[in-house]
């Protein structure tokens, strides 16, 4: 018998039917029929559908300068992401409300947004590591830092020639108790005399540092300068002081941690080398009263209830003009200069 065309179609259809019902397929969406007679079911078309706000919302960081669906035109704001990040071969359409993409866009969009979430997300962990290790770092040098400042003080008070008296005359109790112990009746005359000794060697050492750094200025002067005083003066106006400076000599002369920066606090010990401990305290005390003149050191309450309005320079040449004369240190410096 011969088959018609309808029941060929018939048994086609029936064939398909039975196929398709040995299966389990989720979605059918499409059956094209094609030169290789096999159904073709939702490759054909563009399954994947993004309204126009949740695709932005979604993949607006796969695009520059693209803001939220709120603020921007959403298609327009579509339409740069599509071109942006679904070049080549990408078939995607825009319709009225909706964007319609294939499997392989909608892949690699999710593998683009998932690798830009990835690299931010490192950037943040990153930066607010570098902040903390930052503060770390600070917290460690600022107490390194005052670390150093305290064992330099504590160095040079208890090696300074300063801490080295403070240090013998504090030992003169020990050594009375010592002594005491032993059962020596004129124990604070020995004690006494144990720091007179100590205190004359202590002075000698200082004495005989200050002897050699005086040798060394008065080498240093003795130094030949090459030119006659007119050239020195003919080429006063060309030499170069830029390396003639304050803070060079403070660099190079100031003693302990003091520097050439303005302070507002009186220094806990002579800028330069003094030969006594008397020449330290009225340098100190000479420090203060400048600071107390030019208006960096607040005057004590005794002195603010009972100042005397006499000018401070006036103060200073008479007590200069009194008694600075008649010292012997002066008289001897002045015969010796005669």
């Amino acid at each position: 018998m011969k088959k018609t065309l309808s029941s060929q179609f018939r048994t086609s259809l029936d064939m398909l039917m039975r196929t398709l019902n040995a299966c389990h397929p989720f979605f059918v969406r499409c059956i094209k029929p094609n030169e290789y007679k096999k159904p073709q079911i939702r490759q054909a078309g563009y399954p994947i559908r993004y309204s126009y706000i949740e695709f932005v919302d979604r993949f607006r960081y796969l695009a520059k300068a693209i803001p939220t669906s709120a603020k921007g035109d959403c298609r327009n704001s579509a339409e740069k992401i599509c071109r942006a990040a679904l070049e080549g071969d990408s078939d995607y359409q825009f319709g009225n409300t909706k964007v319609f993409l294939k499997h392989s866009d909608n892949e690699k969009g999710w593998i683009c947004r998932r690798r830009y979430l990835r690299l931010r997300a490192a950037a943040i962990i990153s930066s607010i590591l570098s902040n903390q290790l930052r503060d770390v770092f600070k917290n460690i040098r600022n107490n390194v830092i005052r670390l150093q400042a305290l064992s330099k003080g504590y160095l040079e008070r208890k090696n300074g020639q300063m801490g080295r008296i403070v240090c013998i005359i504090r030992q003169r109790k020990s050594d009375e108790e010592e002594l005491k112990s032993h059962g020596i009746k004129n124990y604070r005359s020995e004690a006494t005399k144990l720091m007179q000794a100590r205190l004359a060697e202590v002075n000698k050492e200082y004495a005989e540092r200050l002897r050699k750094m005086e040798e060394e200025n008065e080498r240093a002067r003795k130094i030949e300068i090459p030119g006659t005083p007119d050239d020195l003066n003919k080429d006063a106006d060309s030499l170069d002081l830029q390396e003639y400076t304050f803070r060079k000599f403070a660099a190079t002369y100031f003693i302990s941690s003091l520097n050439y920066q303005h302070q507002r606090k009186p220094p806990k010990d002579a800028l330069l080398q003094l030969p006594t401990p008397d020449d330290v305290l009225a340098s100190q005390a000479l420090y203060i009263t400048i600071m107390r003149f030019m208006g960096d050191y607040p005057e004590t309450k005794e002195a603010a209830s009972d100042m005397d309005r006499t000018p401070v320079m006036s103060k200073v040449s008479q007590t200069i003009g009194r008694s600075f004369v008649n010292r012997k240190e002066y008289q001897k410096k002045r015969k010796c200069q005669l």
